[in-house]
């Protein structure tokens, strides 16, 4: 077996302290629940919070509004039940996707892998439609802003997981405050590369530029 070979089974058979947070379920939902919050992500990602309701998305979805009153009872509920959904489905699904494409690579190349996708996410326009309108409604919203927060936890968490791989003498404080700054400053780009933003000839190279920075801030010692 190569060192290489050895690096990479023993950070994959390694316990971090943020290894359970990779063990996360999904909610579990209907069919029916599916298609009603898929129609209410909809809703909330063409028209905004400020022009969402139950009778859009029930004119979104084909049905009658008593019908999506069963399944759930007020705005609140199904605004906070399709945050949970879109965070749960699209964003669970990517760090799936994310640990399912770097079982084959080192911890540090694992960690600027994900980097990279993460901050190419940043341009997509349903991430820049949507995190904008969730943080406004976060502002105002207790709901929305504790279902926010709770996928905040999770995304910090995974990144806190690849960094204590990739540099295992941090202390494990100074490894979730890493985390932490990693995923505000990816978060931020959103506002300079995200979907239909101006471009700038002085701004050409900050993807790369992040990413760099990023790693050697993750990598550096304390």
């Amino acid at each position: 077996m190569s060192d290489q070979e050895t690096v990479i089974d023993e950070w994959q058979e390694s316990e971090s302290p943020f290894h359970s947070s990779q063990k996360e379920v999904r909610h579990t939902w209907t069919k029916r629940e599916r298609e009603l919050l898929d129609s209410a992500r909809q809703v909330f990602i063409d028209e905004g919070y400020g022009s969402f309701s139950m009778r859009r998305v029930a004119k979104r979805a084909g049905v009658h509004l008593k019908t999506l009153q069963h399944y759930f009872n007020s705005k609140s509920e199904l605004i906070t039940a399709a945050m949970n959904f879109t965070l749960d489905e699209h964003y669970l699904a990517m760090y799936e996707e994310i640990d399912g494409g770097i079982t084959n690579l080192s911890p540090e190349k694992a960690l600027s892998w994900v980097l990279k996708f993460l901050i190419d996410d940043c341009t997509t326009m349903e991430t820049g439609l949507f995190f904008v309108e969730i943080w406004a409604l976060a502002a105002r919203d207790p709901d929305a802003c504790m279902a926010l927060d709770s996928f905040y936890v999770r995304h910090r968490h995974q990144i806190a997981n690849l960094i204590s791989h990739a540099n295992p003498a941090l202390s494990e404080s100074t490894v979730q405050l890493r985390a932490a700054v990693v995923a505000e400053h990816i978060e931020g780009l959103v506002m300079f590369i995200g979907h239909n933003k101006p471009k700038h000839p002085e701004m050409a190279g900050i993807k790369d530029e992040i990413h760099d920075q990023l790693m050697r801030y993750a990598l550096s010692p304390e």
